[in-house]
């Protein structure tokens, strides 16, 4: 091959890897503890202790492009950091900001229980976000304390209530009404 070809390969090379659209990150939730990710956007779901915590996957998904898959073994996942007006999922409900599917293993095993802290889902729309899909899981005991809605999760008006989808999910729990709240129009 001669000197002239190895530019016109190295700049297809590099269009080639442009064009690939973003990859979906899997996080294995691997602990049940509530905590949050040591470093969010470094590309790994990891708590202080190296675990995998449920609060640490959505917050590594939301600091990193591309839709992202967070699965769940047969297990409750309690949150227990308190805190209202968080935005970023540091503490009370997991707020999510980039499409996002949670699947468990099913709606007989797999919980995850707000504990009456907080909603469980804050849903927050950026740049296109479109939709959060929960499977094989059970959504329970959320409130709705700072705002009006509901107590399973709460939407921004570019993710409205319809972007999520529950298949098959169970929400509810402790007499609280599930769904979804607005940030804006449902």
């Amino acid at each position: 091959m001669t000197l002239f070809h190895r530019p016109a390969l190295l700049v297809l090379a590099v269009a080639a890897c442009i064009a690939q659209p973003l990859a979906a990150a899997v996080h294995v939730v691997d602990v049940t503890r509530d905590s949050v990710d040591a470093v969010p956007g470094d590309g790994a779901c990891a708590d202080a202790f190296a675990g995998c915590s449920l609060r640490a996957a959505v917050q590594e998904s939301n600091a990193t492009p591309g839709a992202d898959r967070i699965e769940l073994a047969a297990a409750t996942y309690v949150l227990a950091i308190a805190g209202l007006g968080d935005d970023v999922a540091a503490s009370g409900d997991l707020d999510v900001s980039a499409d996002l599917e949670i699947v468990g293993v099913g709606t007989d095993s797999t919980v995850i229980d707000a504990a009456a802290l907080d909603r469980v889902l804050d849903l927050h729309a950026v740049e296109g976000t479109s939709s959060v899909r929960l499977r094989g899981l059970v959504v329970r005991n959320g409130v709705a304390l700072l705002a009006a809605g509901s107590a399973a999760a709460s939407s921004s008006a570019a993710m409205p209530a319809r972007a999520v989808t529950r298949a098959p999910c169970r929400c509810g729990g402790a007499g609280r009404p599930p769904g979804v709240r607005g940030h804006g129009r449902p």
